[in-house]
């Protein structure tokens, strides 16, 4: 979605013009100073030990007219937008948001697995929370089941990380084809809601776990038992739920229980779901984000891709094909600091 030019100015941005922009500016500084000064005046704040902050974070709250101006004007000249050595480029490394890719069905072979075999995953897991974007590749439609991609986004909604699953996939024998991005607390209601099974899987072993973390810990070494109350075949999993050398319960132990169940219940019964390109956005078309910043568009295109999208995420591709993802404010803060120059 993109901006509509002002009809009079062909500007974007600021369609008020020059002296416009230079009147708002000057009355913005003024309103602020003064602002600033009555608050002092009323509360004591802000202390004169930040009158430096504060002033420097007035002057570029009041130069933003102007600073649209020269968005404008530089988009137009089709050119790159740069002061005293800084230059804004939107295929910059330094603008990237940390990603990781994930290992086709998280880390597990292509066959089903329960019990013991879930244990391969959880490293897969831990190393997906500790970033704030990963990369599922869904290679030509054989690389994820739904199974698995259940059971990743339940761990990253339960979790709080990642933030975003960026998708990727081979189109045309070309790899690495970006075909959107989503919040996995956005997309894991669509995927339970799919299956009607995967829904009461996912509830039955969610109350295993809260049958277990009724249990006090066990001393190390000591195995954990089951109490008479437990119901259901969760409680035979004991060694899933409780770290058999601390005797502490095992932080993923819902990831790894809900596998085995989906291993034995889907995965053995009745084969595995491949999530192919058709099937990803059949699945989550609603909330599936596909807007993104091509390296080979103009600089004018990219700003106005840059300013006009809200989503808190940009990915980055070089004729289609995905290369990094930036934060919006990362966008943003380059912006604004490619046009004001640092206090001296």
């Amino acid at each position: 979605m993109s901006t509509a030019r002002d009809p009079r100015t062909g500007r974007r941005l600021w369609p008020l013009g020059s002296l416009a922009a230079i009147t708002a500016t000057v009355t913005l500084l003024a309103a602020l100073l003064v602002g600033a000064a009555a608050l002092r005046g009323m509360t004591s704040w802000p202390p004169p030990a930040l009158d430096q902050l504060v002033f420097i974070v007035i002057v570029a709250l009041a130069l933003v007219p102007v600073a649209m101006l020269i968005l404008d004007l530089v988009a137009d000249r089709g050119g790159r937008i740069g002061i005293r050595g800084f230059s804004i480029d939107f295929a910059a490394g330094a603008l990237a948001a940390r990603s990781f890719s994930v290992p086709h069905n998280i880390g597990l072979p292509g066959t089903p697995v329960t019990d013991s075999g879930s244990a391969a995953m959880l490293d897969v897991l831990r190393r997906s929370t500790a970033t704030e974007i990963v990369v599922i590749d869904l290679e030509d439609g054989g690389a994820w089941w739904e199974t698995r991609l259940l059971v990743f986004l339940e761990g990253s909604v339960r979790l709080g990380r990642p933030t975003a699953v960026i998708f990727t996939a081979t189109e045309a024998g070309q790899p690495d084809r970006f075909q959107g991005w989503g919040a996995p607390a956005d997309l894991l209601p669509l995927l339970v809601r799919a299956d009607e099974q995967y829904r009461r899987i996912v509830q039955t072993v969610r109350a295993w776990v809260r049958q277990w973390e009724l249990r006090p810990p066990v001393l190390p070494d000591q195995p954990a038992q089951a109490a008479p109350w437990m119901i259901g075949t969760g409680p035979a999993h004991e060694w899933m739920v409780v770290d058999t050398v601390t005797g502490l319960p095992n932080d993923m132990a819902f990831e790894q229980l809900l596998q085995s169940e989906l291993g034995q219940q889907i995965e053995q019964k009745q084969g595995h779901r491949l999530v192919s390109v058709t099937r990803l956005h059949d699945l989550f078309r609603p909330v599936l984000r596909t807007s993104s910043i091509d390296e080979t568009w103009s600089v004018e295109r990219q700003v106005d891709v840059a300013l006009s999208t809200e989503d808190p995420y940009l990915p980055v591709t070089s004729a289609g094909r995905y290369v990094r993802t930036m934060t919006r404010a990362a966008v943003l803060t380059g912006i604004v600091r490619s046009i004001i120059p640092p206090a001296a």
